[in-house]
């Protein structure tokens, strides 16, 4: 149970692994969909390979770590227009399946970086954006305020040097 722990604690737990998303040299082709998804099967399937192996409890990190791996995975094969509509329905079993996948910050983030370094089309980037629309902000705009509200040191001007 992380309800103890503090945001930045359980944020930072996680492992950023960025994708290195290089552009192909053909003009609008990025390589974001092949970078993740060798190896995945029928992607309408996917929670059920992922998570229907075994009954992992909800609440565990190792669902948590195989719901993030699965959405990013659906995420970027978002950014190939073939099967899309397959993607999309494994994004929507996620959600209703595990409705508080789409609520994490963390999430978004990496999310976020996805769209931002790879070519999507614009109704798949509506309908990711629309998968995190319930994320909830406070957390990380009242640390970000307690980080602002925190005094920090000001630079000594020698001013006896100017004259």
């Amino acid at each position: 149970d992380f309800s103890d722990v503090p945001y930045t604690d359980w944020c930072g737990q996680t492992i950023h692994n960025h994708l290195d998303v290089h552009s192909s040299k053909f003009s609008g082709i990025s390589s974001c969909s092949d970078a993740v998804s060798h190896g995945s099967a029928s992607s309408t399937k996917s929670t059920e390979l992922v998570l229907g192996v075994k009954s992992i409890p909800d609440d565990t990190p190792v669902c948590r770590i195989l719901l993030r791996k699965e959405v990013l995975r659906l995420v970027i094969n978002l950014s190939s227009s073939v099967g899309t509509k397959g993607h999309e329905t494994g994004l929507l079993t996620i959600k209703e399946k595990y409705p508080q996948a789409f609520d994490d910050i963390c999430l978004y983030s990496e999310v976020s970086y996805l769209l931002a370094h790879c070519t999507f089309r614009l109704p798949s980037r509506r309908f990711i954006q629309e998968l995190f629309q319930d994320v909830q902000f406070l957390q990380m705009h009242e640390e970000a305020e307690a980080v602002l509200a925190t005094p920090t040191k000001q630079p000594v001007i020698d001013t006896s040097a100017e004259s």
